[in-house]
């Protein structure tokens, strides 16, 4: 994927990978991973990094390669931006039918049954008796 980038961004994001890689192994781990994303502002629990890393770990090393987090870093700006573009109330949440619509924009086919776990699991508030009546924040899971 790096191949695609533009030498400018190719540049910034193998000079972030480099400090974030404090051992020099070539690869980032989880914890390493999700301590870089907490600086930038984005705070993801150890087990969604981990699940992040899984689905783009080629190799299934457990790590991240350089490759490998720019395919990472582009998924999660893509998500950001999908969900930004369907916050039409500007709340830093999402509705429910926002939501149903970002994940639709971001290609997933949801039906109402794993709509429903998907609104619960990131119901920041914990509060709502259904998803159908709450709103979610993605910006830190």
């Amino acid at each position: 994927m790096a191949t695609q980038i533009a030498p400018e961004e190719y540049a910034r994001l193998q000079s972030w990978f480099q400090a974030v890689d404090t051992d020099r192994s070539g690869s980032v781990s989880a914890k390493e991973l999700q301590v870089a994303l907490a600086k930038g502002g984005l705070n993801y629990s150890l087990p969604t990094i981990r699940a992040l890393i899984a689905m783009f770990d080629n190799d299934r090393t457990g790590n991240v390669s350089f490759q490998e987090y720019c395919s990472i870093h582009f998924f999660i700006m893509n998500m950001r931006n999908i969900f930004v573009q369907n916050d039409v109330r500007r709340t830093s949440s999402l509705s429910p039918a926002e939501l149903q619509h970002a994940l639709t924009a971001a290609g997933f086919t949801v039906g109402a049954p794993t709509f429903e776990v998907v609104a619960r699991k990131f119901d920041k508030d914990k509060r709502a008796p259904s998803p159908w009546t709450s709103s979610w924040k993605f910006a830190s899971t």
